[in-house]
């Protein structure tokens, strides 16, 4: 099965994108929903495909964090 076009990354980052991905999809399938694993999926390609990608530095479980923070502040989601 393909890919959709929004979760494409470079061949060079395709590990990285998967380890995050692992993270983000285990955390948003425990906590969140669908929906934000899939924005999780997109931000995660999106910052692979930069030029060049930030996430080249840092681990894996950093970035999956701050991609799931970075989803909920925009989305004004709040834990009280």
């Amino acid at each position: 099965m393909a890919k959709p076009a929004d979760e494409k990354v470079p061949q060079q980052m395709q590990a990285k994108f998967e380890k995050i991905t692992k993270l983000t999809d285990a955390f948003c399938s425990q906590y969140l929903n669908a929906e934000y694993a899939q924005m999780s999926r997109q931000l995660a390609a999106a910052l692979c495909r930069k030029r060049p990608s930030p996430l080249v530095s840092g681990q894996a479980k950093s970035w999956a964090c701050g991609i799931v923070h970075a989803l909920g502040m925009v989305n004004k989601f709040r834990v009280r």
